[in-house]
């Protein structure tokens, strides 16, 4: 990176020296001069003009026509202003870019002005443009075996350049060599560089052609090499159950939350309250706001400590802290929360929450459904969610809870304190899964406004596991925990086939305001058998699908569990064992 801003800076030395030197009557003083008043406009002038938009600017859909306009229009004028006295056109751009604040309002508000029409249209063109002015009658062989020679040598130097240091302050070979590459690869600037050098006749038609071939082969090797290499999941792998169902029942719990809207927040606040948090099972409460990077050059993950503004702080996440600040004023002593913001594009998002989620250990990570009620959003930008939630149940290292609020969590914050009685049913399959929501449940149900009934569903006709006896186990672990809680009810259901497995879920339409499910299931199940083919969202699994989709008479909010999973060394294996179940166990029903 050093040496790379070293190069930058030579090389706009030298081609302000030559053009300096093919333009007579412009001496390098004119042009110090020139370069001098650009700064002075930039910094002096034009960031106060900037600052002025962005103060009369609540967010970045409200920026006027007439801000964007006239930043365009100078922009332009200082780049014929540049190129009028001898300076490349791209200098007084870059400039007046470096003085703008990045991200919302006014620096998401210009990417989105050009980002598709410079991406989409300017770059390609440009591109072709490049390539097309190579001529491979003016490369001779020899020329050509040099200059590769030294590009692979000089590859290879800056590649050890950056490995060595990285090894150094203990950094893992393949995060170093990947970093060696990555900044060892050339893009749009080193074609910039090559156009001018050829322009101001700094370089011959055949050094261009050679130099811009060695590009081209360098980056398309590269690059194949650092997409297969670099995953960056490795780094949230940490070899031990981040899960409820592990975690100490009277210990703190820590549960990592993100949401996209500041309308996700009474949800969001609701499902803490009903987690019950108390002195003897305190919780630590980590709340990500999701941001999409717009008008920045790198992502960020802000901590926001009380007291302190930071800058990268937005209207909407603000709004978010104060109401989680509120809760743990209301909860003191037993509830901690740290807020964050998280800017970044869509395709890495889940790798800020995966990280996130490893460093602080926490057990559950909740996201919210793609879907709500009181949000409405384009189809491109809810479909841009919904794959950050999928990437995030894919790689997360603790349990994941995605939360589908149909309306009885979004009311307002704390709605659960007002509520006589809010009603809690788990539906209990088996598999990990369905345990880590029993887990969950669990803890829910000592709270003393929740009534909590689990309905095991059970088939005769399957054979005995070792993972059924842990069924067995936590459901009889449920049975012994709150036996002496009215609260509580247990309630069996034995059907044989998917068609009496629907019959039984729609006969809970209206029974509960918040239904628990796990996420997987076995896929030869014949009490789900034919329902995976109307799967409309695989991230809820097929039961969770199922309920969601079901009419407009089922108003309950759904949460989806998903345990984290170890790899195990020796799988359980499967006895033929009849199951040992009846009907009519039932020890109480809160339907």
């Amino acid at each position: 990176m050093i040496s790379g801003l070293c190069s930058l800076l030579w090389t706009i030395i030298v081609f302000t020296g030559k053009h300096s030197v093919h333009v007579k009557h412009h001496t390098s003083l004119l042009l110090l001069l020139v370069i001098g008043i650009l700064a002075f406009f930039a910094t002096c002038i034009f960031r106060p003009i900037v600052l002025w938009m962005i103060r009369h600017t609540s967010n970045a859909k409200s920026v006027k026509e007439s801000h964007v306009c006239t930043i365009f229009i100078l922009v332009l004028a200082s780049s014929m202003y540049g190129e009028y006295f001898g300076i490349h056109f791209l200098f007084g751009p870059i400039v007046l870019g470096m003085v703008i604040p990045d991200g919302p309002p006014l620096g998401s508000a210009l990417v989105d002005k050009l980002e598709l029409f410079v991406s989409c249209i300017i770059l390609p063109i440009f591109f072709v443009v490049s390539a097309a002015r190579i001529d491979f009658s003016t490369i001779s062989s020899r020329n050509f075996l040099i200059i590769e020679c030294l590009a692979v040598f000089t590859l290879l130097w800056k590649i050890i350049g950056v490995l060595l240091p990285s090894l150094y302050w203990k950094m893992p070979m393949s995060d170093a060599l990947n970093l060696g590459l990555i900044l060892s690869s050339q893009g749009i600037m080193e074609v910039l560089i090559f156009e001018r050098a050829k322009s101001i006749e700094l370089i011959d038609k055949e050094s261009y052609s050679i130099m811009v071939l060695s590009m081209c082969i360098t980056t398309g090797i590269l690059a194949p090499i650092v997409k297969f290499s670099y995953k960056p999941s490795k780094r949230y792998t940490t070899g031990e159950w981040m899960t409820l169902q592990h975690a100490n029942p009277r210990g703190e719990i820590r549960i990592l939350a993100c949401l996209h809207y500041q309308e996700h927040t009474p949800s969001i606040i609701n499902l803490f309250e009903a987690s019950y948090p108390h002195p003897q099972a305190p919780m630590c409460l980590y709340v990500v706001h999701l941001i999409e990077l717009q008008g920045r050059s790198a992502p960020v993950l802000v901590a926001h400590h009380p007291g302190m503004r930071n800058p990268s702080e937005s209207n909407e996440s603000e709004h978010i802290i104060n109401a989680l600040r509120y809760f743990e004023l209301e909860n003191r002593d037993h509830v901690t929360v740290f807020p964050y913001t998280a800017i970044s594009p869509y395709a890495s998002m889940h790798h800020d929450v995966c990280s996130l989620a490893a460093e602080k250990r926490v057990s559950l990570v909740i996201v919210l459904f793609h879907k709500h009620p009181l949000i409405h959003v384009s189809e491109e930008e809810a479909n841009a969610k919904r794959a950050v939630n999928c990437n995030i149940i894919k790689e997360s290292p603790s349990s994941v809870g995605i939360l589908v609020d149909r309306g009885f969590l979004s009311c307002s914050a704390f709605s659960l304190l007002h509520k006589d009685v809010y009603r809690v049913g788990l539906i209990f399959l088996g598999g990990p899964d369905d345990r880590e929501a029993l887990a969950y449940a669990c803890r829910m149900a000592q709270h003393p406004n929740i009534r909590l009934t689990v309905v095991r569903f059970i088939d005769d006709s399957i054979t005995y596991s070792a993972d059924m006896e842990l069924d067995v186990d936590a459901i009889n672990a449920y049975k012994d925990a709150q036996m002496k809680n009215k609260q509580c009810f247990y309630q069996e259901e034995t059907v044989r086939d998917s068609m009496g497995f629907s019959s039984v879920m729609r006969g809970m339409e209206g029974c509960f305001d918040l239904i628990i499910v796990g996420r997987r299931h076995d896929d030869d199940s014949p009490l789900l058998a034919g329902l995976d083919d109307w799967n409309e969202f695989p991230e809820l699994g097929v039961v969770g699908d199922m309920i969601v989709s079901l009419d407009s008479k089922f108003k309950a909010s759904v949460l989806v569990v998903q345990q984290a999973s170890l790899v195990r060394q020796n799988p359980s294996a499967v006895f033929e064992m009849p199951w040992p179940a009846r009907r009519g166990a039932s020890s109480g029903m809160a339907m």
